[in-house]
């Protein structure tokens, strides 16, 4: 059941980039005004898209677990593991509470910057 958590958490990365990348393409004057010129860069514009399945992996792989356990498909909670070398180092909630909006944060700036140059420039 963990593989098929993996990959079908990797697998939401694609649809929601790509919807917010669509609803964020409506707003391009508003995003020109938060960011500087961005001209179009090859690379940047293949790296942002794993940035994002990077950054989001564990908020969706963790919330793919609580839906699974809450609905009774797996007996315990697996959250993902941050450190994979040590096999359990539990991540606090303190660490999630502030860590998860952290990183929906430097998700959403990349995707802004992303859609401000592919689509808006």
């Amino acid at each position: 059941m963990k593989r098929w958590k993996l990959i079908a958490s990797v697998i939401l990365c694609f649809p929601l980039w790509w919807l917010s990348a669509k609803a964020l393409s409506f707003h391009c004057t508003t995003l020109m005004g938060w960011f500087p010129d961005l001209s179009y860069k090859g690379y940047f514009v293949w790296l942002v898209p794993l940035f994002f399945i990077f950054f989001l992996h564990n908020i969706i792989y963790d919330l793919i677990s609580l839906v699974t356990y809450k609905f009774g498909y797996d007996k315990t909670f697996d959250d993902a593991l941050i450190y994979p070398e040590d096999s359990r180092i539990p991540v606090s909630r303190l660490q999630r509470l502030f860590g998860y909006p952290l990183l929906l944060f430097v998700t959403g700036c990349f995707l802004a910057a992303w859609t401000l140059m592919v689509y808006c420039g």
